[in-house]
């Protein structure tokens, strides 16, 4: 989620404040982030919990479903 040309991470306080449906994006891809990384903490899949979360634009439950995917295959493997 980002404004046309701006990533919502590279918007100042003040740009926020001005327009509070940046301010709502911005929260909102907080818990996406949030609800993926402590998902993958929660299953021991940090690494893999960090690169969905930070790296794309996957929704959480799309997410949290991909990680419980690897993580019962890494079970199988051992």
């Amino acid at each position: 989620m980002s404004h046309p040309g701006h990533p919502i991470s590279m918007l100042d306080d003040a740009d926020q404040e001005a327009n509070p449906h940046l301010a709502a994006a911005r929260a909102d891809e907080r818990m996406r982030c949030a609800q993926i990384f402590a998902h993958g903490m929660n299953i021991g899949a940090t690494v893999y919990a960090g690169c969905l979360a930070f790296d794309s634009e996957m929704p959480a439950d799309d997410a949290i479903a991909l990680l419980d995917g690897l993580h019962t295959v890494e079970h199988v493997r051992v």
